[in-house]
């Protein structure tokens, strides 16, 4: 009888020892879901960051080619129109010489001509 108490022992703590693995085992699987979780947390956070990053970085980076673009076009523009007053006034110029000329009805010769027209022009620029 006594041996048989003995394996009833034995193996009530193999029981409880196996119980005690089982136990430790199933605490270390929750601690390593929780590690994990937050491990994933970690990650997409630092993604979301990353994410925020880059964008504001391709905002800043488009709103510098938008401003470029429009500083070009805006300074392409302006020297557009100081080409045309200059080539209006020099059109103006030489109208006004050869309706001269054919008032006072003589021919004005080409040194007299270019004056006439430099004199007229800078007195339209005023």
């Amino acid at each position: 009888m006594n041996k048989r108490n003995e394996d009833i022992e034995q193996s009530l703590k193999n029981a409880e020892e196996i119980e005690k693995r089982l136990k430790a085992a199933g605490e270390s699987k929750e601690q390593m879901i929780l590690e994990a979780k937050k491990e994933s947390q970690v990650i997409m956070e630092n993604a979301n960051k990353e994410s925020e990053q880059l964008k504001n970085s391709k905002i800043a980076e488009t709103r510098s080619e938008i401003e470029n673009i429009a500083a070009k076009t805006k300074a392409s523009l302006l020297a557009d129109k100081e080409k045309m007053i200059t080539d209006a006034r020099k059109e103006v110029g030489g109208l006004i010489i050869e309706a001269s000329s054919k008032i006072i009805g003589r021919n004005i010769d080409s040194e007299t001509n270019r004056k006439m027209v430099e004199e007229t022009v800078k007195k339209i620029k005023e």
